[in-house]
């Protein structure tokens, strides 16, 4: 009994250190972002552009530093257009803005007159002070969080050149790191082709109706995409405002929301997990506690980077006879567990 009684405290040590460990990574990983967000980002774009860093040195036999070279060539290419992408949406909201401001203050009149009919008293020129500030701030919030996102690119590919000049090709490696290098790229690879083609759609479909921003909503879209659940919902839900101001009939808007909403269900749905076959392993309620972490210390990128990361904490966890317990309650299976039984 007394043995018993002391491996059952010693269990309960283990796992408050182990609580108390997690609380410590996530204050560093918190304090550390501006550096750990690129560093992870170009962690997964090394992986994605490593079979093609592999396939030109053992199949190609090219020298190493010109493999490199050409991968790197590739992924600044993919960068540099995702930039021009980025400044060109910001460039079409700024030019849409001033087109419809007049139709805004239209429609903010009309609001006005139907609250004053009902027997609100209301300050208009308060509320366009407010609003004309707010504006005024999400604008500049949008051009910094533009600029930040053309100097984190420029430290990704920074780590990127690193990650690939360091890797070895004929180097033979765990089955650990193997289960979360094929996982990860797999999941990865799959996601981009299967967002880019969401996006591809939505933009056509909303440019078919004639919903102004069309190409910055499929922007959006194939970048919400990559937040599991989610991502896809608020992607459906964005245009309806705009989509509000600018139809006088009701079927437009509910095309510009049917419309991309079939898409979504159809890509997430039914060609996504065709293509993913056995995906992460993750159940939906561990997925969605990850998006609410992961968002808490990462903010966007955290959301984007949550279902990859958990997964590869799973695979880990799952190598340790002591964690395994915790791999297993991530996949949604519950331990079997023998409950004593004090009746008698």
């Amino acid at each position: 009994m007394p043995n018993k009684l002391r491996e059952e405290q010693n269990k309960i040590m283990t796992w408050s250190q182990f609580v108390l460990a997690i609380v410590a990574v996530g204050f560093v990983l918190y304090y550390t972002r501006a550096v750990l967000i690129p560093f992870v980002l170009a962690v997964f774009v090394a992986s994605l552009a490593s079979p093609l860093l592999d396939f030109q040195i053992v199949r190609w036999r090219l020298p190493r530093w010109l493999a490199v070279t050409i991968a790197m060539l590739i992924v600044l290419a993919v960068i540099v257009v995702f930039c021009l992408m980025l400044t060109v949406a910001f460039q079409t909201v700024l030019a849409t803005v001033e087109q419809y401001s007049d139709d805004v203050t239209d429609l903010s009149d009309r609001l006005f007159g139907r609250l004053e009919k009902l027997g609100f008293s209301v300050d208009k020129e308060d509320i366009s002070r407010d609003v004309k500030a707010q504006l005024l701030s999400a604008a500049s919030a949008t051009f910094g969080k533009f600029t930040q996102i053309i100097a984190s690119s420029v430290l990704i590919l920074v780590f990127v050149v690193f990650l690939l000049a360091g890797r070895s090709a004929h180097v033979p490696t765990s089955d650990v790191y193997l289960a979360i290098d094929s996982n990860v790229r797999k999941y990865l690879g799959i996601k981009v082709v299967v967002s880019a083609g969401t996006g591809l759609l939505v933009w056509l479909l909303l440019w078919l109706l004639d919903m102004p921003l069309a190409f910055v909503f499929g922007i959006l879209t194939f970048l919400l995409n990559f937040i599991p659940s989610l991502g896809s919902i608020v992607a459906t839900l964005l245009p309806i405002p705009l989509a509000v101001a600018h139809y006088e009939s009701s079927w437009p808007i509910l095309a510009v929301i049917a419309f991309p909403g079939a898409v979504q269900i159809t890509m997430g749905n039914l060609v996504e997990p065709k293509l993913q076959g056995v995906r992460l392993k993750l159940h939906p309620v561990v997925l969605l506690l990850s998006l609410a972490l992961w968002g808490l210390l990462w903010g966007i990128p955290g959301m984007v980077l949550a279902a990859p990361i958990t997964a590869i904490i799973r695979i880990v966890l799952m190598q340790f006879e002591t964690t395994r317990t915790l791999g297993l309650l991530l996949v949604g299976e519950l331990p079997n567990v023998k409950l004593k039984d004090d009746s008698g």
